[in-house]
């Protein structure tokens, strides 16, 4: 998936979520996103209109505990 791909060259280049949101004048939250949620099929969708940042981030970390709740079935 993109979302794969995305985080794999991030880290190779040695770079945090911080860092390259800084570097690409993007919110950290905005590479978490291609990190993770680009991963969701078509089918699968979170609507975070309304939510407040830390609500959001909370998804986040929700959605990656799950994964890797899953990647170690």
């Amino acid at each position: 998936m993109i979302c794969d791909r995305i985080k794999q060259l991030r880290e190779q280049a040695g770079y945090s979520q911080a860092q390259l949101a800084k570097r690409l004048d993007v919110t950290r939250s905005s590479v978490n996103a291609w990190d993770y949620l680009l991963g969701l099929t078509a089918s699968s969708s979170i609507v975070l209109d309304g939510y407040t940042q830390e609500e959001i981030e909370l998804l986040y970390k929700l959605i990656r505990y799950f994964d890797d709740q899953k990647k170690q079935r």
